[in-house]
């Protein structure tokens, strides 16, 4: 991956012999597969590797986001620049999130965890799915049932009308067109598993 990014030597090892070397690879190539240009995916590349190195981190360990803030203010003499800050951090969640290292700011206060427990047995269990990849799918259903609980829906009532809101929110929200795809995939394997359940329409 990193020998199609950079002609340097010296940059390719650097990257090569940084920690979370598995992880920061199964992102790049994810992102690579869904369509992301080099140049994104050199910036990506670039981002991971900050993160690290500003962090101190040397083994997978969860990360929360007042650290990553934190990160993205460190490392030089003057403030960044906002739109430099704003990648850094959506890269970064983005990835932490995907391999399951991101620690969700916020409690879970829906009354779906036994639906959000049977999702993750049935991920684990009949699809083999890895472990950052269940973690990302549970992490969205739990967001989307906060949504829910905030608003009054139940499962057993929920529409088109209201997933189309709770997706819109993404785009009010300044998120990128690869965070609300994956966050409508996910959506999507969750309210198939509740249709076969019964716990919802189905043809959701």
């Amino acid at each position: 991956m990193f020998e199609d990014l950079f002609i340097d030597r010296g940059t390719i090892a650097r990257y090569r012999s940084a920690p979370l070397l598995d992880e920061r690879l199964s992102y790049l190539a994810h992102c690579e597969q869904v369509g992301l240009r080099p140049a994104t995916l050199r910036g990506i590349a670039a981002d991971q590797i900050r993160l690290v190195h500003r962090l101190g981190l040397r083994e997978a360990e969860p990360v929360s986001m007042s650290r990553i803030e934190s990160a993205a203010d460190r490392g030089t003499n003057r403030p960044a620049r906002p739109a430099a800050r704003r990648d850094f951090i959506g890269h970064t969640v983005r990835w932490l999130r995907f391999v399951g290292l991101f620690e969700e700011p916020c409690e879970v206060r829906h009354p779906h965890a036994e639906e959000v427990a049977a999702f993750r047995t049935w991920m684990c269990k009949d699809r083999g799915w890895s472990r950052s990849t269940i973690h990302s799918r549970c992490s969205t259903v739990d967001c989307f049932f906060d949504w829910m609980a905030d608003w009054g829906i139940l499962l057993e009532s929920v529409g088109f009308a209201d997933i189309d809101r709770a997706v819109a929110r993404w785009h009010t929200r300044g998120c990128s067109r690869l965070t609300i795809r994956g966050y409508v995939q996910h959506l999507r394997t969750f309210l198939r598993f509740a249709e076969h359940r019964d716990w919802c329409a189905r043809g959701l």
